[in-house]
């Protein structure tokens, strides 16, 4: 397939939605090993701290990209996309902070999952009550008790 060859060695991969939107067709027209190389580059290139630019995907977030890379296959590079994830992404909002854990256990990442519960119990801002509550369970759920207790884990600084 030319054309999968072609936008799999040429494409701008920066835009987060864009690459989604890219992988799912691909996926969807059986390209498999388009659908793999265009992971692999949009695993270290594409901006996953941006919203999309591109229409119909502009609220694509890094749990689309996530999931749209486990749905390929392409495990190592999920593996990577939630290393760099677990390091860049803002997790001042518990909602998002819930919704990327639970992704990230769904796609296989734990310890990525890890490190995102970790940093959450130091930078989530508690909200509310059924914000806190849901990342606690979340937070239980990822495997992550460890960053649940203890001086400026999540419990401590939700019930101080």
């Amino acid at each position: 397939m030319a054309v999968a060859d072609r936008v799999t060695r040429e494409t701008d991969l920066a835009d987060l939605g864009f690459v989604v939107g890219l992988l799912k067709v691909l996926k969807a027209v059986e390209a498999q090993q388009a659908a793999l190389a265009v992971a692999d580059r949009a695993a270290r290139v594409t901006d996953l701290t941006s919203r999309s630019s591109v229409p119909g995907y502009s609220r694509s977030s890094v749990v689309d990209l996530l999931k749209a890379l486990s749905d390929v296959g392409a495990q190592q590079a999920t593996l990577n996309v939630a290393a760099r994830t677990a390091r860049e992404t803002d997790l001042t909002s518990p909602y998002a902070v819930v919704d990327l854990l639970e992704t990230l256990k769904d796609v296989g990442a734990q310890r990525a999952a890890l490190v995102v519960a970790d940093r959450a119990a130091r930078e989530t801002e508690p909200t509310g009550p059924y914000a806190v509550v849901d990342l606690l369970k979340a937070m239980k759920r990822a495997g992550a008790e460890q960053s649940l207790r203890g001086p400026n884990k999540a419990v401590g600084r939700v019930c101080g």
